[in-house]
Formats: C-alpha cells, sequence, structure tokens
C-alpha cells in the first residue's frame, strides 16, 4: 500500500484491529507463546483492517457528504 489514509479510514483500520484483538485474547485460551502470536495476528489484523478501509471509504469527500446529510436531516426535524 503506497498511498497514505485520511481520518475516517484510520479511524475504521483501529476499530477493526481492536475488535480482532479483543476475540483473539477473549477466545484463546491461554499457552506458552501467546503474546506472540497476538502481534502476528494484531499485524495482519491491521493490514486488512487497512485493505477494507480503503476499499469502503474512497475517498474523505463521500465521508464529509455523509455527514453533512445527516446534520441537515438532523436540523429539519
Amino acid at each position: 500500500m503506497n498511498r497514505k489514509l485520511n481520518a475516517p479510514q484510520v479511524l475504521l483500520t483501529v476499530v477493526f484491529l481492536t475488535f480482532v484483538l479483543s476475540i483473539y485474547n477473549f477466545l484463546i485460551p491461554e499457552f506458552e507463546y501467546k503474546s506472540i502470536l497476538s502481534i502476528l495476528v494484531g499485524g495482519v489484523a491491521a493490514y486488512i483492517g487497512a485493505i477494507l478501509a480503503t476499499t469502503i471509504i474512497k475517498d474523505e469527500e463521500c465521508v464529509l457528504k455523509w455527514l453533512r446529510n445527516d446534520i441537515t436531516e438532523l436540523k429539519n426535524k
């Protein structure tokens, strides 16, 4: 990946990474090399999260337009 992530993409990546690591820590029982495997799982989850974020959120303008539509709908109510 040669492009920079914008703020919404970084947020989605962090949420995905947190979700994957929390599932890993709660579902996998304790064993001798769990911390080393946790680092590997975190790296793979961060990479996959960044790929998902760039495919789901194409650009920041899309997110800003979506937020503006929600804010105008709230003001009209």
